[in-house]
């Protein structure tokens, strides 16, 4: 990402690498990044922050997309 839009990620919070909430503009931290290479999935956490209202309601719709990516999230957290 090498835009100027800011996204946030609002997958669970991953220790030392990345906040819930954290607001990003032109590019990520290098612990970031890296386990994005690892888990490319991580990159659907992070939206616009125009969209944050409808992402957040969308987390917390069992059956949708984007709660199946944080739970996998949460994962990768449990790993640590």
């Amino acid at each position: 990402m090498k835009n100027k839009s800011s996204v946030i990620y609002v997958g669970p919070t991953l220790e030392h690498i990345v906040q819930e909430g954290s607001v990003f503009r032109n590019g990520y931290p290098q612990k970031l990044e890296k386990l994005m290479k690892e888990y490319p999935f991580l990159e659907e956490l992070l939206v616009p922050v125009d969209l944050l209202a409808e992402t957040k309601k969308a987390i917390r719709n069992p059956e949708s997309n984007m709660r199946m990516l944080y739970r996998k999230a949460e994962k990768i957290r449990r790993k640590e």
